[in-house]
């Protein structure tokens, strides 16, 4: 599994098609595997609430784009984590010397953050991971400084990879997993906004088809064209729902 993110992300990181296939599903390039766009990454920063020189983590962050632009608007210190040692080490390379940011190896299943120490956690689509959901929710909430805050991204499908969902924002995995560790939560509904997403995700794909083969990156028009294949009709079908959440220790 490593071997393959690896593989996908350093690949996509020297294509100029996919940073384009970026700025016209998102709205910005910011290499994202993710759904979010300008306006949720907008969203992301308010619900951080960061003060410059606080900290925060950024887990599951790749190659740390996004943990660059989150320190860069707060001017908080920000801490990338991923489970692959070549995509933390190109996000090391790439890192700008003028943003206080770091990047370690570390696995969603074993972290090894210490208690109140940083102000805010921040996972985008990444939580989908955790072998127990419980155990990591507890790690990150221990984690936070008192004030502090977890901000998560997460959608739920009903029928991706054969598997059923509570589409409820108070019923999601997430949501119990919160609850289970005695969070406070809170939620904003991005459904509609995400729907809008795949849309633009169908169409871009398909319109930049033949700038990915004439660069010799056809798996990477494969990779995309087969995520929509099995998203797009969930969506399309009213079987999908996305929330940022936000949580707190009481």
């Amino acid at each position: 599994m490593i071997e393959a993110f690896e593989r996908s992300i350093l690949r996509d990181a020297k294509s100029a098609v996919f940073r384009e296939y970026c700025r016209r599903v998102h709205g910005v390039d910011r290499f994202q595997y993710n759904t979010l766009t300008s306006a949720h990454f907008e969203l992301l920063v308010d619900r951080l609430d960061l003060e410059p020189g606080g900290s925060f983590v950024d887990l599951g962050c790749a190659v740390g784009t996004m943990t660059v632009a989150v320190a860069r608007r707060t001017h908080a210190r920000g801490t990338g984590i991923d489970f692959a040692p070549a995509v933390i080490d190109l996000a090391r390379r790439d890192a700008p010397s003028d943003v206080d940011v770091s990047f370690v190896e570390g696995d969603l299943n074993e972290l090894h953050l210490p208690p109140a120490s940083v102000d805010a956690v921040m996972a985008i689509d990444a939580l989908y991971f955790a072998s127990d959901l419980d155990q990591t929710i507890e790690v990150l909430l221990n984690a936070l400084r008192p004030g502090g805050r977890l901000v998560a991204f997460h959608s739920a499908f009903q029928g991706f990879g054969g598997r059923t969902a509570d589409r409820c924002p108070d019923g999601t995995t997430l949501a119990v997993a919160l609850r289970n560790c005695g969070a406070e939560i809170e939620w904003t509904d991005l459904s509609s906004d995400d729907r809008e997403h795949w849309k633009r995700a169908v169409t871009v794909t398909e319109a930049l088809r033949s700038q990915w083969e004439a660069a010799g990156e056809r798996d990477a028009w494969e990779a995309r064209h087969a995520e929509n294949a099995e998203i797009v009709p969930l969506v399309e079908a009213g079987r999908s729902a996305r929330f940022l959440y936000v949580a707190r220790r009481p």
